[in-house]
């Protein structure tokens, strides 16, 4: 991420102050500029069983107003924190989710950050509609910041043993290398279904399963990150733990999680994989969603 444009969206919420502060830091880290983005909707969307949303009073030039003097106060209180920071407002007309894609479009940005929802148990089932539409649609990773995780963790990646999670190990390893932080990559199996059986393992043990898959990892997906990262430490672990449980039980103590999605297809993109779906909604740190299309 190298003096590429960090984007973050901003509501004056709690999500959006988590989301504002993780942000900031990884653009003074890349040297590119924070752009703080508050969508004006003049046109809300209720939810099905709130009844008819009131117009009365809502007023493009106002929320325009209200806006910018929103953004012009986090502007000035980031750049007294950090004047070597770079920030710039925008704010686009319409729905935040589009509104955003649209200025990481504009700016080239490297990644886009959110807020979640909330931080109890409540919150963290529903995530919110921008967010959701975000990571269904963005063609550039989207990290959902929720406090600050473990600033001693791990950059934690789910690996796959095919080409599917490539995109999101080049962006962990560039996060872990940045930051200078292990790389510790997470591949999870179930034992295989065996007509006639049901699912049977047929390895003599799950650490022989686990060595074979850690080696196969190691000289597949995982290649090309130790010849560009030389210094940055990488864990392999291959455990017999279906993925979304093992990334999540090792995401508590992470200072990011990072997981793929394969977004191919119109039905796919609609779509996002059940790992990082769950992922997005529930991790106890912030997490990186990279979709497989993504240009990194």
């Amino acid at each position: 991420m190298r003096d590429r444009a960090v984007v973050v969206g901003y509501d004056a919420s709690p999500g959006a102050q988590d989301a504002v502060r993780w942000a900031a830091a990884e653009a003074r880290r890349t040297g590119g500029p924070l752009i703080a983005v508050f969508a004006v909707d003049p046109v809300p969307v209720a939810p099905a069983l709130a009844g008819p949303v009131p117009t009365d009073g809502i007023d493009e030039e106002n929320l325009r107003a209200a806006a910018a003097t929103i953004l012009g106060e986090l502007a000035a209180v980031l750049r007294e924190q950090a004047g070597d920071l770079e920030v710039r407002t925008r704010i686009p007309l319409g729905p935040p989710a589009p509104g955003l894609l649209a200025v990481a479009g504009e700016e080239n940005a490297e990644v886009v950050v959110v807020g979640a929802t909330g931080h109890n148990a409540v919150a963290r089932a529903v995530l919110g509609s921008t967010t959701d539409a975000l990571l269904k649609a963005a063609r550039r990773p989207v990290v959902v910041a929720r406090g600050v995780g473990d600033p001693d963790g791990d950059v934690v990646v789910g690996i796959a043993d095919d080409d599917s999670s490539n995109a999101a190990v080049a962006f962990a390893a560039e996060y872990a290398h940045r930051h200078g932080k292990r790389l510790r990559a997470v591949h999870g199996w179930s034992p295989e279904p065996v007509p006639g059986f049901g699912a049977v393992d047929l390895w003599a043990s799950d650490a022989d399963r686990g060595a074979v898959l850690a080696d196969d990892l190691l000289s597949g997906p995982l290649a090309p990150v130790l010849e560009a990262y030389p210094t940055v430490p990488v864990e392999v672990e291959a455990v017999p733990e279906p993925p979304g449980h093992a990334l999540l039980d090792r995401a508590a103590r992470a200072a990011l999680l990072v997981v793929g999605t394969h977004g191919r297809g119109a039905l796919r993109r609609m779509l996002l994989g059940s790992v990082s779906h769950r992922a997005a909604h529930v991790a106890p740190c912030p997490v990186a969603v990279v979709h497989g299309r993504c240009e990194l």
